[in-house]
């Protein structure tokens, strides 16, 4: 899934007093979305979160798991696509320390499987990345999972698993569930019907990403 509404999409002004311009949180709008989420996911049995480390990913995690009580690993090959067109340098983003202080659910033990390199300066850069990151999580970890990311690793991810991402919803707090067929993997349903306020909904500010 896609994280949640931005602090930056919905705040103009935002950035210019940010400590860390590259790493907006959530709007209430997203926190919103997140509960939506975790309400919607309270049945589905997820058992182990992995998150981007971008705040705005590691707020919409926690805002779930505050629900289904289960524990976040900080997964950085999950992060935004890192283009040179987006990003003038590596994003400064909180320490796993601090995402703590935000998160409680964070699991401090867990190590990230792939770090990435910046820039990346095509998508089908990140989609190679997002696709060492699921194999290499797949490998060491059973039962259900939920990845919280962005859209560009939903799409690496998805199109990794099953050969193509034309059809999963990269949409602000979009759901995608994705099951193994013993052989493979399918995407068996995607959709927001579960959110009371989309990201469509919104008049945003700035290019949501």
């Amino acid at each position: 899934m896609r994280h949640g509404i931005r602090q930056d999409n919905i705040d103009p002004n935002w950035k210019k007093t940010a400590k860390s311009p590259d790493d907006s949180p959530l709007a209430q709008e997203g926190r919103l979305q997140a509960i939506d989420t975790g309400k919607f996911l309270s049945n589905q049995d997820a058992q182990l979160i992995y998150s981007s480390p971008f705040l705005r990913c590691i707020q919409t995690a926690g805002l779930i798991a505050n629900i289904i009580k289960v524990p976040i690993r900080v997964e950085y090959g999950l992060c935004e696509a890192l283009f040179a067109r987006w990003f003038s340098k590596m994003p400064d983003l909180l320490s796993l320390a601090e995402l703590k202080k935000e998160v409680e659910w964070i699991d401090e033990t867990y190590k990230s499987v792939v770090i990435p390199s910046f820039p990346e300066n095509e998508e089908k850069d990140t989609w190679e990345r997002c696709a060492r990151t699921i194999q290499k999580i797949l490998t060491d970890t059973t039962g259900n999972i939920l990845l919280v990311g962005h859209g560009a690793s939903v799409a690496g991810v998805i199109k990794a698993l099953t050969g193509t991402n034309e059809n999963g919803n990269y949409n602000l707090c979009g759901l995608n569930r994705i099951e193994s067929t013993g052989t493979g993997w399918i995407l068996r349903w995607s959709g927001e019907d579960h959110l009371s306020i989309r990201g469509d909904q919104i008049k945003a500010n700035n290019p949501i990403k």
